[in-house]
């Protein structure tokens, strides 16, 4: 069975009691952390033990996918000391990235990979984590961003991270089973070269033949006017990511 929890869906800031993007994935004995944005490990601490997270896959480094990563070393290396840390995932040149962000403020090159047994995924040939096999895709964004495409034996997970509008993203959401859409701009348009609407991420899922949408990466006071704009696009079942939800993939 693969089971996805919601640790935060807001924007890029949280808001009272509600933290940016972060999302657990059980896939048959893997727990899998997406994304730590902002709030996200206050969420983890409440719903897990840090430590007993498999892997964390980041699909971008953007403040809101990330920053909380630095809590979560400061835990691990100076409370619970696990012999068998969490796996951490970053895009391409994600180390380098990293290091010289938290440089300025402690110059100890090996702030992560001192503490996290940390690799760069390959986008081109995908990322095996137990029996989760992942596929990436390059999203339309200001900085490099990867929307993942999660399958086991008989279930696939499809999170788009964050993007702008492309013709061409159905291709990569085709059959999903969940569909774990951002749709940033709700009830108006914004840049397309960033976010997409709640109907946008509608339209992707209705092109896709997507199973279930689910719509994230906006403020939960929005929820249900944007569930019921990709309603009009989407003829499948459509909800928000609530925190602390578990969707069944």
């Amino acid at each position: 069975m693969t089971r996805l929890k919601i640790l935060g869906s807001e924007p890029a800031w949280p808001s009272a009691n509600r933290a940016c993007s972060g999302y657990i994935l059980d896939i048959e004995q893997q727990t899998i952390l997406i994304d730590v944005g902002t709030g996200v490990f206050e969420r983890l601490r409440a719903t897990a033990d840090p430590e007993s997270i498999t892997a964390i896959v980041i699909s971008h480094l953007h403040f809101d996918h990330w920053a909380d990563l630095i809590p979560y070393r400061y835990y691990l290396s100076l409370e619970a000391k696990p012999s068998n840390p969490p796996k951490l995932y970053l895009p391409p040149n994600g180390v380098e990235i990293l290091r010289r962000v938290v440089e300025p403020i402690d110059p100890n090159p090996d702030f992560f990979t001192g503490t996290f047994e940390t690799f760069e995924y390959d986008p081109q040939s995908g990322l095996h984590i137990g029996k989760a096999h992942f596929q990436f895709r390059k999203m339309l964004h200001p900085i490099d961003t990867y929307g993942m495409r999660i399958s086991t034996n008989d279930r696939t997970f499809v999170y788009s991270a964050d993007t702008g509008w492309e013709d061409s993203i159905y291709e990569f959401t085709e059959q999903a089973d969940l569909l774990l859409c951002e749709a940033a701009y709700v009830d108006q348009p914004g840049n397309p070269n960033v976010h997409i609407t709640a109907e946008q991420a509608g339209k992707i899922a209705q092109a896709g033949n997507v199973k279930k949408l689910v719509l994230t990466h906006l403020p939960e006071r929005k929820a249900e006017v944007a569930i019921g704009l990709a309603k009009r696009e989407f003829n499948g079942e459509v909800d928000y990511a609530y925190s602390s939800r578990e969707f069944e993939v």
